[in-house]
């Protein structure tokens, strides 16, 4: 791989040569009519147009993704976040040689594989972006790209979800859609259908702030239960390949505005609580509220509600339980219920 990278001086360039051979770490390396069919799918020019958006590309290694992304947007600006040592050396000697994609700056100093170092603090200390806050459902100022494949990279999705769920680093702007690279069975953990083993904290967390869709995903998938439940959707089928397995692309919408949410916090203690058994009936759970929570609830939540699973309640189910413990009178005080690390707001089910 980083023979290759020496030998390279434009980004077209280099990947017109790995159409013709593969090479071990490069990932993505689908043909035109595939980008084209997920380009259209994500319908990114006619959402942000040209010279308006801010791209943040973040493990970025030479993906047709950022050559496209960058060529057709022609962004003010382009982040990139390089995956390592050898793809770090590559972007900046490039900047120097590739004559096809503008406005393109390469951190030097790469922020932590965790992503829990702020994404924006540097970038806007040196003015590498220009972010606008917005309340429209997309902000067509802000485009964050990542590659999540790897083992390590899952936290850091969950990482990145977390920060939109709490509107903080690039999601405290608003509106702000989130591209990820993943493994299907990644996705599942944040699709999370009713009634399925991966309804869990997780999902609940995502689906409540964001609009998620599944772009594109290998046309095969070994693992019965994400054929099952991914088989039928409606995106651009991915060929698949030994180097770097099965494959999807999801795009995470920002979305505060999805349902009416006044009490968070109310919110995560509940979930998080009647989660820890997601097969039981709500009824047979509610004494985990607190004191006196039995008692006072079975009176309060519909019936039909009370006798439904906790991972087969909806999400405008949850919200209306979260009002419901907002206005009990004797319930714990919610500060100290969910006075946590920001890791513990996830699960690894």
């Amino acid at each position: 791989m980083q023979k290759f990278y020496t030998s390279q001086k434009t980004i077209r360039g280099a990947l017109d040569l790995l159409g013709e051979k593969k090479i071990k770490g490069f990932r993505f390396l689908y043909d035109d009519e595939t980008y084209n069919q997920i380009l259209q799918k994500l319908g990114l020019e006619e959402v942000y147009g040209k010279n308006k958006v801010n791209i943040i590309d973040y493990n970025a290694r030479i993906s047709p993704l950022t050559y496209y992304l960058n060529t057709k947007l022609k962004p003010i600006h382009h982040l990139i976040y390089p995956d390592g040592q050898s793809s770090q050396k590559f972007w900046e000697r490039i900047q120097k040689t590739e004559t096809e994609m503008a406005n393109f700056h390469v951190l030097k100093n790469s922020v932590s594989s965790t992503v829990k170092a702020n994404l924006l603090t540097k970038p806007l200390e040196q003015k590498l972006i220009e972010p606008r806050f917005t309340e429209e459902p997309v902000n067509d100022s802000l485009l964050f790209v990542g590659d999540f494949m790897s083992t390590t990279q899952a936290s850091a999705l969950r990482t990145c979800i977390y920060y939109n769920e709490v509107r903080t680093s690039i999601f405290r702007y608003g509106g702000v859609k989130f591209l990820a690279w993943t493994t299907p069975m990644e996705v599942l953990k944040y699709l999370g259908p009713l009634g399925s083993l991966h309804r869990r904290t997780n999902s609940m967390m995502a689906n409540l702030y964001s609009d998620i869709r599944v772009i594109a995903c290998s046309e095969q998938l070994k693992n019965a239960k994400a054929q099952r439940l991914l088989g039928g959707m409606d995106y651009v089928p991915l060929p698949y390949n030994d180097y770097e397995g099965e494959v999807c692309l999801v795009e995470l919408q920002s979305n505060h505005r999805k349902y009416k949410i006044d009490h968070q916090e109310e919110l995560h203690l509940i979930i998080h609580k009647l989660f820890c058994t997601p097969g039981a009936l709500i009824r047979e759970k509610l004494h985990v509220l607190g004191p006196g929570a039995e008692d006072y609830f079975v009176d309060i939540i519909p019936e039909e509600v009370l006798n439904k699973k906790v991972s087969m309640v909806t999400n405008e189910e949850w919200v209306a339980l979260s009002n419901d413990y907002y206005y009990w009178p004797f319930k714990p005080d919610t500060r100290l219920e969910t006075y946590a690390t920001a890791d513990s707001y996830f699960d690894d089910v």
